[in-house]
């Protein structure tokens, strides 16, 4: 929820907390992203120091399952990609082509 959308329904998430009714200050989903973080980071280095024995086209999209414990890597032969039309526009005004985060580019 943008603050600058719903002012109001912001402040009542805010209020309410990360899970109404608990205490909880830092959520369990940190580990979650901190894996997702560190496969990102692993790739950057398979990719910039090959070293990996398969091709890396292997290796174009990765997919975790926590719950399963699975780990699975895909072929860019398996899937479709498709144009991302804000690829690359983080130095273009409007930030990201979203007017409210104008005030937040650096140098600003």
């Amino acid at each position: 929820m943008s603050k600058e959308a719903d002012p109001q329904a912001y402040a009542d998430q805010v209020r309410d907390g990360y899970m109404p009714g608990t205490q909880e200050q830092a959520p369990s989903v940190i580990t979650v992203n901190m894996r997702a973080a560190s496969t990102v980071v692993q790739e950057l280095i398979a990719r910039v120091y090959p070293y990996r024995i398969n091709p890396i086209r292997n290796y174009a999209r990765i997919e975790f399952d926590l719950v399963e414990e699975d780990h699975t890597a895909n072929s860019e032969d398996t899937f479709t990609s498709n144009p991302n039309p804000v690829l690359r526009m983080g130095l273009t005004a409007p930030l990201l082509g979203l007017p409210y985060l104008e005030d937040l580019r650096c140098g600003s």
